[in-house]
């Protein structure tokens, strides 16, 4: 997840203000004046001294700060563990860097023409808050004043104070998206000539609105996506005589208090979807704004398929399969994406379904979830060994997860479990018991495509796209190069005799470009040779020297011998 990362410079010069007082509150103070600790930061965490046990600590402007202190797990945070990488780079301050390089000239001009008169502060803490900076808050006859926002007059209903603009560490505490957050301090610290250089951050459309929204992979066909949803598809309608009703395109975007595709009131009730509908816990980590993207306070882009299990209860679906794209702020990586596809499955039955075993409504519907995804799993793996584990999930009760052993390994494929009864209750079905599934489809794709970066399911290249047909499960992906082709053209005359699969058997990825005949009836081909190597870019010359000297020019000139061939090459086409 990337962030608006950027550096500015603010100039600033002014006639003196009214004296200021720097609060040390019994605390060292740096050789630049910074209180060297942040007694609002440690609130609900550990100490800073504990904190060092397990995270190297950064030392910003004078002050030492963990990852704890910036990365919480509360819902008003919203700074990604890629973010805290970022601080303490301080790109401006080396000198050998373009930036560096670029506010040294600066500096170096207002040096010459204002004669040294401006203060430079480039090391001055990013993390600041709505109420005081972290590293310098001023009180001035007995005026706590207010820094970021309030003392540049940034309104109060201003864009840039909003979740979706600002990385907020807690309600009160931001990393600062202006270097004018420090600009009330200084002045009410005497200074009357400065320059403040430093790192902002705002979070931009590369990192929340950048990713593939409602691109729907799973209703491609020939997608490995598609085919895995429709080989699921086929295992239910086989076994359940077409009984499940499927969803693939409902809205991804639903709230906290309702569904935005789906708005359902029951005597004048309001049913709450997302979350609560499914009984996620209200200080569950999901909710947070650090794992969730938030339209606005009430609108997420959904975290799962379930928001709409609630919602389907209540139409009065009792068997049904929901897939579709979720999304969670995550880091990118070849195993996590923030755009993936789950698939919900639930299955509801009557007390007649259970009443004629000697089971109860919950064992009942345990043993036929069982014996439904153990077919599932070979339905899509073959004969494989099979294990359940028990596990803990806050909208299942007994919950499983279901693992394989494949190519020699044990892998999870999903989770799954009997239905708490208060889901029921509020789909309307009071006498009822249900069972319920959950799977990743990525998860399984990789697993049965052998693809190994989850970031391939989003290429539009054709080297990947064209590997992939409708209703062939399990089809092995085969690698290609992610460098740059470097393209060289050979021709050569030809016979009655030459066919174009014997030159592919010397060389591969060739493309006929143009074909000359001339007035003594001799036919010339200019074959287009692409050249790719799986470790590396290529370089032109390297290739030339492989085509001209290596193996290439030699097994032409051998093959077409025989047939009196001449074999042009021209190794002036571009790479």
């Amino acid at each position: 997840m990337a962030a608006a990362f950027v550096h500015h410079i603010l100039v600033h010069s002014k006639p003196s203000s009214s004296a200021a007082f720097f609060i040390s509150s019994n605390k060292t103070i740096t050789k630049n004046g910074f209180n060297s600790l942040l007694p609002f930061i440690h609130r609900r965490h550990k100490t800073l001294a504990a904190a060092a046990a397990t995270d190297s600590l950064l030392e910003l402007g004078g002050v030492k700060i963990s990852k704890q202190d910036v990365v919480k797990d509360e819902p008003t945070n919203n700074v990604p563990d890629l973010i805290f990488t970022k601080l303490g780079l301080q790109l401006h301050r080396r000198d050998n860097h373009p930036l560096g390089i670029l506010k040294n000239a600066i500096y170096e001009y207002f040096d010459t023409n204002y004669n040294n008169q401006f203060q430079k502060f480039d090391d001055l803490c990013p993390i600041v808050t709505t109420k005081m900076c972290c590293c310098r808050f001023v009180v001035i006859d007995g005026t706590l004043f207010v820094q970021n926002f309030d003392d540049v007059l940034v309104p109060a209903d201003h864009v840039s104070r909003s979740y979706n603009d600002t990385y907020y560490v807690d309600a009160d505490t931001v990393l600062r998206c202006h270097t004018s957050a420090h600009q009330a301090t200084l002045l009410r610290e005497g200074y009357t000539n400065f320059l403040v250089t430093g790192d902002v951050y705002r979070r931009d459309s590369i990192d929340s609105t950048h990713y593939p929204v409602f691109h729907q992979l799973h209703r491609r066909d020939n997608h490995p996506l598609g085919i895995l949803k429709n080989a699921i598809y086929e295992y239910f309608d086989t076994n359940y005589n077409n009984q499940f009703q499927k969803f693939d395109d409902l809205c991804p975007i639903v709230t906290t208090k309702m569904c935005c595709c789906r708005l359902v009131v029951i005597d004048g009730t309001l049913f709450v979807q997302n979350f609560d509908d499914v009984l996620v816990p209200a200080d569950h980590v999901s909710r947070s704004y650090n794992d969730t993207y938030y339209v606005d306070a009430d609108t997420v882009l959904r975290c799962h398929t379930s928001a709409h299990q609630a919602t389907l209860l209540r139409e009065g679906y009792t068997n049904f399969l929901v897939t579709g794209d979720v999304y969670r702020r995550d880091s990118i990586d070849s195993t996590h994406y923030p755009v993936f596809h789950q698939m919900e499955g639930v299955r509801v039955f009557n007390p007649s379904d259970w009443n004629a075993s000697s089971m109860d409504g919950t064992l009942y519907a345990a043993q036929e979830l069982k014996a439904c995804l153990e077919g599932l799993a070979r339905h899509l793996f073959g004969a494989v060994e099979m294990r359940w584990v028990d596990t803990y999930f806050p909208f299942t009760n007994p919950s499983f997860e279901l693992e394989i052993y494949f190519q020699e390994k044990w892998l999870e494929v999903l989770g799954c479990g009997v239905m708490e009864q208060e889901i029921l209750k509020r789909g309307g079905k009071t006498d009822n018991v249900a069972w319920a599934f959950g799977l990743g489809l990525e998860r399984l794709a990789m697993v049965l495509f052998d693809i190994p970066d989850i970031r391939l399911f989003w290429s539009t290249d054709k080297r990947f796209t064209s590997q992939f047909t409708k209703g062939q499960l399990g089809i092995k992906f085969k690698p290609f190069s992610k460098y740059p082709p470097c393209y060289k053209d050979m021709s050569f005359w030809i016979n009655d005799s030459f066919t174009e699969n014997n030159l592919c058997e010397i060389v591969r990825g060739v493309q006929l470009i143009d074909n000359f005949t001339n007035k003594k009836g001799m036919t010339s081909h200019c074959y287009r040779i692409t050249y790719r190597s799986m470790e590396r870019s290529l370089t032109d010359e390297e290739i030339n020297e492989l085509q001209m000297c290596g193996k290439i020019l030699t097994q032409l000139h051998h093959y077409h011998s025989a047939n009196e061939m001449v074999t042009h090459s021209y190794p002036g086409s571009k790479p």
